[in-house]
């Protein structure tokens, strides 16, 4: 246990693979009163008993899941960490409409999308594994900063003109071309990122 768990604000957990058969958080986390900032493998999620402003969560797939997905009111930031395409974040989390930050994988599952629809307070969005998803639809919140990562060829990049409020953009990975006229339509767009993207017209 740490000396003086007051001083702590981040803290990241990392227990071992023979640990995660039996997760349980350690007894000292209950104490930290002022923790902004935790990250936890998937296993652990279900042993919360507060919430803390900021959460990662990392996944992969040999790890158990939660019986149901986890409420977490008042999160404000969640990102989640996986190479995998299932389970989703929302097998994991009820996502709250608490939340002002999200990065989470799409891979085509359409109840991420659904819940994201409802978080109107959402300021800055990273989507990944996106394929030819269209997203748009779903982006109701007068987002700020943008992450779209992991397109196929046939992904409706030209729609990108309907998110008027965004003022940083990045786009990873994006397989479909991308045609710069768009960027014009977007009046408060200050801060652009293209990577690992080549049909660039």
């Amino acid at each position: 246990m740490p000396e003086d768990t007051a001083k702590i604000r981040c803290l990241n957990l990392c227990p071992t693979t023979a640990q995660l058969r039996k997760p349980v958080l350690p007894a000292f986390v209950a104490d930290l009163v002022d923790l902004e900032s935790l990250a936890l493998p998937t296993p652990l999620v279900a042993h919360l008993t507060s919430t803390v402003p900021s959460l990662v969560i990392s996944h992969q797939h040999d790890y158990p899941m939660p019986a149901a997905p986890v409420a977490l009111p008042g999160l404000r930031a969640l990102m989640w960490v996986t190479s995998v395409t299932e389970p989703s974040l929302t097998q994991v989390v009820d996502l709250p409409p608490s939340l002002e930050f999200l990065r989470t994988n799409v891979s085509g599952d359409e109840e991420v999308l659904r819940q994201i629809r409802n978080l109107t307070s959402l300021r800055h969005l990273e989507l990944v594994d996106l394929k030819n998803v269209d997203v748009f639809d779903y982006l109701t919140a007068p987002l700020e900063a943008l992450e779209i990562a992991g397109t196929d060829r046939d992904f409706p990049i030209a729609r990108l003109a309907s998110l008027t409020t965004v003022e940083a953009l990045r786009l990873n990975g994006i397989r479909a071309e991308i045609d710069c006229s768009v960027f014009r339509e977007l009046p408060d767009l200050v801060e652009l990122t293209v990577l690992n993207s080549k049909k660039i017209m």
